[in-house]
């Protein structure tokens, strides 16, 4: 974990977009059309929530997830292993009131039942170790309140990838819902939303695409993955969207 801490200390200094994104991005083309595509999956899945619902950041880094939802009612509290990511949201996003907190990487720092929704955006890819990985959903379980909802939007393969210099670990989205399950969640919904290397995606970095043209893109890029799924050789972009039971 501190190596871990280590690590996003350290990016911090690259910026908001290349700290957690892609540091090729140099334009933000990319960024901002995975962020449309994103928020839209995001979105829907919170479609059916209060408008004045209590969110838990998971791992909010530089807070792109709660600049994405800049103009809602949504009630956000972030928590983030580095106390660098934490600091530059506290300088950026004070127009919006949000609470920062930094995390341990074992116990949330919250009460039980305390929050309605936990939306975690390519985090969970990052706790490589399966008792990591099942303690962290326990615990994200313990602080949302009876019927509360877990939304992570996470990287996924056929076959688990492991990818070192960057501390990745990206598994199949069968062995994700065993372990969401395993925490104690109901599953609701899963499927991919965006294709790690989507043709049209080098366009778009490069400033060869305009803006006017992500919604649409984004759309056909949505189909392609509802047609042919799973990429074989590939990364996906996929929601899992789960309850924590009432009773």
């Amino acid at each position: 974990m501190e190596d871990m801490r280590k690590f996003w200390d350290d990016r911090e200094a690259l910026g908001p977009v290349a700290s957690v994104f892609d540091p090729n991005d140099s334009r933000g083309h990319k960024f901002e059309y995975v962020s449309l595509v994103e928020k839209k999956a995001i979105s829907k899945a919170l479609s059916d929530m209060s408008p004045a619902s209590t969110i838990l950041d998971f791992g909010c880094g530089t807070g792109n997830l709660i600049k994405m939802f800049s103009d809602s009612d949504y009630r956000f509290t972030g928590v983030d292993i580095s106390i660098n990511m934490l600091k530059y949201c506290h300088r950026h996003l004070l127009k919006k009131p949000v609470l920062f907190v930094q995390y341990d990487g074992e116990s949330l720092p919250f009460p039980n039942n305390s929050f309605d929704v936990c939306v975690t955006n390519g985090v969970l890819v990052y706790l490589s170790k399966t008792e990591q990985f099942l303690s962290t959903l326990k615990e994200i379980n313990r602080v949302l309140k009876p019927g509360g909802r877990l939304i992570a939007s996470e990287h996924t393969r056929r076959r688990e990838v492991y990818q070192p210099k960057r501390m990745k670990f990206l598994r199949s989205s069968e062995n994700i819902i065993k372990l969401i399950s395993r925490a104690g969640f109901c599953l609701k919904e899963s499927r991919s939303f965006r294709r790690g290397h989507f043709p049209l995606i080098y366009l778009i970095r490069y400033g060869f695409v305009h803006t006017k043209m992500f919604p649409y893109i984004a759309r056909l890029e949505s189909l392609w993955g509802k047609v042919f799924g799973q990429p074989f050789f590939d990364y996906a972009d996929t929601i899992f969207i789960a309850e924590k039971p009432s009773d």
